[in-house]
């Protein structure tokens, strides 16, 4: 599409993962918002950076999800079953809310600690 040196246009992505093995990598684009639902696909997501809300559902399933170095991410999680890895740039400062039913949460990052006294919020010291 040669644009030049016109800006490239960010998008909303909306995705569906049913059943078998996903590798989503979108690293390259630019995104005004987010919304992925994993249903009974093992999933590998690769986060862009920049400034854009997300929401992540997964439903039976494993998913690895990775943050990129840059950007402003509020990310809405929910964990219905299954298992969700977080991987966090080194030295990203992180606050995660997980909203969890039968699934379970984990973080790669060692820094990425349960908050005491509050159900299912994450943060790094």
């Amino acid at each position: 599409m040669g644009g030049g040196n016109q800006p490239a246009c960010a998008v909303s992505l909306t995705l569906e993962t049913v059943a078998g093995m996903a590798h989503l990598d979108l690293q390259d684009l630019q995104l005004s918002a987010l919304n992925v639902t994993t249903n009974a696909a093992e999933t590998e997501l690769l986060m862009p950076g920049g400034n854009y809300d997300a929401t992540l559902v997964n439903n039976a399933t494993s998913t690895e999800i990775t943050l990129p170095a840059d950007g402003r991410h509020d990310i809405d999680l929910q964990v219905n079953a299954g298992t969700v890895t977080l991987h966090l740039p080194p030295g990203m400062a992180a606050q995660v809310k997980v909203e969890q039913s039968l699934g379970s949460f984990h973080a790669s990052d060692v820094a990425l600690q349960p908050v005491s006294g509050q159900d299912n919020v994450w943060q790094t010291s």
